[in-house]
């Protein structure tokens, strides 16, 4: 494997290592922002899909739709499909959460599991990924 697919893996993994850190400070400090908290939990998922893609030198679609990533990463894996049921719901935390209707929509509850399930995708992508 060449150096520079594993360096934009890596690269990949990082930045949604970022969203999942910010996530997380988001979660300890007041007021809990819980659209900027879900909007960053689902570009960590997004980008740690698309992490994997990389990793797979395969074509990484400009799209923030987790389902499609997840059939994609599915193509080379069948196991990828079980992650649907954790990330169907967070694509729409990639857009409507940036928007004023989102503010106050989101419940802690929500936030939170959002938070659990990306780090369940990192942790899953991350055991696929040999780096």
């Amino acid at each position: 494997m060449g150096d520079s697919r594993l360096n934009a893996t890596r690269h990949w993994l990082e930045k949604a290592n970022h969203d999942l850190l910010a996530a997380k400070v988001l979660l300890s400090e007041m007021p809990i922002l819980t659209d900027a908290i879900c909007f960053h939990c689902q570009q960590a998922a997004e980008k740690t899909l698309k992490a994997y893609l990389v990793f797979q030198n395969c074509h990484v679609p400009k799209l923030h739709d987790l389902s499609s990533l997840v059939s994609e990463c599915g193509r080379i894996d069948q196991s990828f499909h079980g992650l649907n049921d954790i990330l169907a719901d967070m694509t729409e935390y990639a857009v409507d959460s940036r928007y004023a209707t989102a503010v106050g929509n989101i419940s802690l509850q929500e936030a939170k599991e959002a938070f659990a399930n990306a780090e369940k995708c990192m942790e899953f992508v991350r055991a696929k990924v040999s780096l």
